[in-house]
């Protein structure tokens, strides 16, 4: 909602939008990946047509819109009717680093342990061929995924810092299930040298280069998982080539990136301006001619 605010007629309004409001343009999805009650879905939705009235309004008064990956661009033009640029966010590349020694074998998931993330289906997938993996993270959905997990899985916890570092250091490689709207946690992967399994939708597909900085699974299912990891050989890709994919997310681009977009914002803000005052000139002097002519005439 952050874009609802109400700047000086002189500001130019720059939104940088993770994405539109899912609780307003995505009722039924967000309250079951959130879990909603019938009942405090009933006494929202009679207030939902004002609000995303108030809500397309306000995005109407934004002179700049930035998605943060393609899949956002497209909910803000089709909800509303708004361009915008895409500026993706940044990793940091001094959280992460190859591990140099090779990895360890296992795969990694790491993610808010929540339904719609999906992690059932790596758990399942990777039980079923017999593979290591590392689950870390915590949430509601943790008590449904445990008895899923095969002898080959294990849950760590939450991690961070240092910890989160070396587990996708060591990974073979990280597999990321969710349609995200863009997912920062594949160029962690990729930051740390190692490959991404990713679904083939979503913010993935600005991230993730097939073939070079991992692969695709097309569907968003055990079976679709496990074709691909048949076939996954992690040795097949270069730690040092993942590393500068990543390294082209890195903060000093996404601050050269921000600035150009301000800069080309200010600049068509004040050509718009010149524009604007050309015409109140031309009119003036067409009025104060027509006022002479006019004098003349009498």
């Amino acid at each position: 909602f952050a874009h609802q605010v109400v700047v000086s007629p002189d500001a130019h309004h720059i939104c940088y939008c993770h994405s539109p409001s899912r609780f307003l343009w995505d009722f039924n999805g967000y309250t079951q990946r959130e879990g909603l009650s019938a009942s405090k879905r009933a006494l929202v939705v009679p207030f939902l047509p004002s609000l995303r009235t108030f809500d397309f309004a306000s995005a109407q008064r934004v002179d700049t819109w930035i998605a943060t990956s393609r899949v956002v661009r497209q909910r803000i033009d089709k909800i509303y009717r708004r361009p915008s640029v895409i500026i993706p966010p940044p990793v940091n590349l001094h959280e992460f680093s190859p591990n140099g020694s090779g990895h360890d074998g296992y795969f990694l998931l790491l993610m808010r342990l929540v339904a719609w993330k999906r992690a059932d289906i790596v758990i399942e997938a990777c039980s079923r061929l017999g593979l290591p993996l590392v689950v870390a993270g915590d949430g509601r959905d943790d008590a449904r995924l445990r008895p899923l997990a095969g002898p080959t899985v294990s849950f760590v916890g939450r991690v961070d810092g240092a910890r989160k570092a070396d587990l996708f250091a060591r990974c073979a490689a990280f597999i990321l299930p969710a349609i995200e709207d863009f997912g920062i946690t594949p160029l962690e992967a990729m930051a740390s040298g190692r490959p991404v399994i990713a679904v083939g939708k979503g913010g993935a597909l600005d991230t993730v280069i097939p073939g070079l900085t991992g692969e695709f699974f097309a569907e968003q299912t055990v079976e679709g998982l496990l074709e691909t990891l048949r076939c996954f050989k992690p040795d097949d890709y270069n730690p040092t080539v993942i590393r500068r994919h990543a390294a082209s997310f890195g903060g000093e681009q996404f601050r050269k990136r921000i600035g150009d977009a301000v800069r080309a914002a200010c600049q068509g803000r004040r050509a718009a301006d010149g524009d604007v005052a050309a015409t109140q000139v031309r009119a003036a002097w067409s009025a104060e001619t027509y006022q002479q002519t006019a004098e003349v005439g009498t």
